[in-house]
């Protein structure tokens, strides 16, 4: 990583017009959940007309179901600050020929692409967890409850890992995609229909259940979540929880969520940069 360019990259995220964007799409949620938990808390027929989409609609406001309330709303907010920062990491910079004036310096590229990568994660990740704090402090003052240390801890891990992998999904997609729009676009394609999914499986039959669960983020994040809380917590309404998963099913999991959707993406990601030809025309 370059010191100078890092440096210069959390200066251009912090002074860029899109950063206001960024503040609005990651705190709109919580407000939006704050309101709907103060609200649903009240009058609890409200809480259960708002998921009577789900097979089994919630009946009773608690911190737990809060906690559950902003997440949901959160991944999508989440997903689109990934697209629109992480899209641009290389292809704004083909397009806007100043990538050929940085490989042309004494820089290895990898240094190029993780300079922006961390000056964005370094912003992105402490947003999200100001957010999840004020959402467990509002749940408190506005009389629903205490969220326990536990909970709290597996609501913070789900937000990070969202934050985390949805970005290196999206830094993957960048990194060779010649335009930021087609980037953007196929980064909106990549992500909006994982979450789709992630809502999808739970009116899926049991058996298609079982096969599709193991493409979906929200189950394995699910998983993690439940160890966590002691089974107390979760992503979905119907989310399933294993308070003890056996070693074999936690080590899947992990290795699923650490290596394959965040170590994985990076490393591909300075490879296929490395290896491309940065254009002039």
């Amino acid at each position: 990583m370059s010191k100078i360019l890092f440096k210069k990259e959390i200066k251009k995220i912090l002074f860029s017009k899109k950063f206001s964007l960024y503040l609005l799409l990651i705190y709109l949620p919580l407000v939006i959940s704050i309101l709907v938990s103060y609200k649903a808390y009240n009058d609890p027929s409200i809480l259960e007309t708002l998921t009577g989409f789900l097979p089994t609609p919630l009946k009773d406001m608690n911190p737990k179901v809060a906690m559950m309330i902003h997440l949901n709303l959160s991944m999508i907010s989440i997903a689109l600050v990934a697209m629109l920062e992480g899209s641009e990491f290389i292809s704004e910079e083909r397009e806007s020929k100043t990538l050929l004036f940085l490989v042309s310096r004494p820089i290895k590229r990898y240094k190029i692409l993780m300079s922006k990568y961390m000056a964005f994660i370094l912003i992105f990740l402490p947003l999200l967890f100001v957010s999840t704090i004020l959402m467990s402090l509002s749940v408190y003052y506005i009389g629903i409850g205490l969220i326990s240390y536990e909970i709290f801890f597996a609501y913070l891990i789900a937000f990070l890992l969202f934050g985390i992998i949805y970005i290196n999904i999206v830094t993957l997609i960048g990194s060779f995609a010649n335009k930021s729009t087609t980037a953007s676009l196929l980064s909106l394609i990549s992500l909006f229909g994982w979450i789709i999914l992630d809502f999808l499986t739970i009116y899926l039959p049991i058996g298609l259940k079982d096969v599709v669960e193991e493409f979906s983020l929200s189950y394995h994040i699910n998983t993690i979540v439940g160890y966590l809380s002691d089974g107390e917590a979760a992503l979905l309404a119907t989310g399933v929880n294993k308070i003890n998963p056996s070693v074999d099913s936690l080590i899947y999991t992990t290795t699923v969520l650490v290596l394959v959707l965040t170590i994985l993406p990076l490393i591909l990601s300075n490879y296929i940069f490395i290896r491309s030809d940065v254009k002039t025309n």
